[in-house]
């Protein structure tokens, strides 16, 4: 008998996912839209933000209109989760957004970035955001946007506009009769918040130029931003958290100790550093992990990949190799072991521990008796190198990790897994709860509530599916060593390549 449930909303790069879930983390319905992207130019890469709200809406509603016809018992609280980094821009009064939504992987100020790096801004940039000067962050876009546009710049110091990430602009459409309101995890991925504190910069505003007139209020992950009437049903919305900061909690990573990585569109890892921020030495990520209503800050060192689950989705919608993701692990298993593809996935740019935004994509050692199933693999084998990449860097940090949990779409893949735990020689978790980011959001809105006592008791309730082992009759340590090495090549010479007038 169930006697209470909690509802995420799910709002990602490709999709926006409404799920209702037990207490147990027993998905009990669910609800999704697919979000297309556009690309006007080489690089851009942009989103119809009405879309984005509409999509949202139609989910929950979708979600709570099922609990009432199979008499579920209707959400007691709910969390929003989404993708980062993304930059929209409404109006104030209307909520009409002035222009598309810039999306994370957008690489259109790769030059205004590299400007800011020969001024020697990015050490400056670093020390109070703990981010780089790379146009994967909101504020290059924003600057952009404001730069660019008729008339945008004055009405945004005039107070008419509003910027934010996908959360704000849900929650400015949720609760139209509250003031705007970012979250602290997402506010600290813009490029514009000391993290330390998490409060908007002013030097950097001045940097990027960036009106303070149209910056929305900063509010802890764990808070009770409003009650959202929808479909009949009023709900407290409790937690609101950035996907990666989300999917850690829901994989019981929000404290010391444990490493997870998400392999959605792209694949980012997140590790906690507790109550103090971490700086890298390797070009990772110091980040905001959670912050609760009592002020306190939680944080964690993040490596971020740019191109993951996006390769399948290229090798299916675009070459036509596979009809369902689910047929990668099949061909990747009968690949010839011969073959030396290797593919360097550069499609949006390279992120750490390069960040080389001007990188193109590109395929080594092909030859005549290279088929979709040598390319399938090369395209997985080359997230598994990126994968290790990350689990070299974070030790290179001191934060050397025994045992990675993975979770995201491509965490069904049983040989993908076995495939990092080798290359990245890790042992790599997958837990039977693998919608970890919906997951970690409602869960942290029922800690808000006071459902569940708090973090741990999140993390007690990860439960393992399936482990998997270095396997070395798969893979040598010699042959490990030669396949990263061979690796290193293709990444130097991909860059070396895009870097040519």
């Amino acid at each position: 008998m169930i006697d209470q449930t909690i509802l995420a909303l799910d709002q990602g790069t490709t999709s926006s996912r409404a799920i209702l879930f037990d207490l147990d983390g027993n998905i009990l319905h669910q609800h999704a839209i697919g979000l297309r992207a556009s690309h006007p130019h080489v690089g851009w890469v942009e989103q119809d933000a009405t879309r984005i709200w509409h999509d949202s809406l139609n989910c929950v509603t979708s979600v709570i209109e099922a609990a009432r016809r199979a008499h579920t018992p209707l959400p007691s609280c709910m969390g929003i989760t989404n993708q980062r980094e993304t930059v929209i821009v409404w109006e104030r009064d209307t909520l009409t957004p002035v222009a598309p939504a810039i999306v994370w992987q957008d690489s259109r100020t790769a030059d205004y970035c590299r400007d800011l790096r020969a001024r020697g801004k990015e050490e400056m940039i670093q020390q109070q955001t703990g981010l780089l000067a790379d146009p994967y962050f909101s504020a290059s876009k924003l600057a952009w946007l404001l730069n660019s546009t008729h008339d945008l710049r004055a009405r945004a110091e005039a107070g008419e506009l509003v910027f934010g990430t996908p959360d704000a602009y849900l929650l400015a459409h949720a609760l139209p009769d509250a003031e705007p309101m970012i979250e602290a995890t997402n506010a600290s991925r813009t490029g514009l918040v000391t993290l330390e504190t998490g409060e908007w910069n002013p030097e950097l505003l001045a940097l990027y130029g960036i009106p303070r007139a149209m910056l929305p209020r900063i509010v802890p992950s764990m808070y009770p931003v409003g009650t959202w009437q929808v479909a009949g049903h009023a709900m407290p919305i409790a937690a609101v958290l950035g996907d990666q900061q989300a999917a850690s909690i829901g994989q019981g990573c929000a404290t010391p100790g444990k490493a997870k990585i998400t392999y959605g569109t792209g694949a980012f890892a997140l590790t906690s550093t507790g109550s103090q921020r971490q700086h890298s030495d390797s070009r990772l990520l110091a980040t905001l992990g959670w912050q609760g209503e009592d002020g306190n800050r939680h944080y964690a060192l993040e490596g971020s990949i740019f191109t993951a689950g996006s390769i399948i989705k290229w090798l299916r919608d675009q070459l036509g190799m596979v009809e369902t993701a689910q047929q990668t692990a099949e061909l990747a298993a009968s690949a010839n072991p011969e073959c030396q593809a290797m593919m360097v996935p550069a499609f949006v740019g390279l992120g750490a521990p390069y960040w080389q935004a001007e990188a193109k994509a590109s395929v080594f050692g092909i030859d005549l008796n290279t088929g979709r199933a040598e390319l399938v693999r090369a395209g997985l084998r080359a997230i598994s190198h990126q994968t290790a990449d990350l689990v070299e860097c974070f030790a290179k940090d001191g934060a050397e990790m025994s045992v990675l949990r993975v979770d995201g779409g491509m965490a069904s893949n049983d040989w993908f897994l076995q495939d990092i735990a080798n290359i990245a020689n890790i042992c790599v978790e997958r837990p039977q709860i693998t919608e970890a980011t919906a997951w970690g959001a409602a869960a942290a809105a029922a800690v808000q509530q006071g459902i569940f006592a708090d973090m741990a008791e999140i993390a007690a309730r990860w439960k393992c599916d399936r482990r998997f082992v270095p396997d070395g009759a798969m893979l040598s340590d010699a042959q490990r060593q030669h396949a990263r090495g061979r690796w290193q090549q293709a990444i130097e010479a991909t860059i070396e390549w895009s870097q040519i007038p």
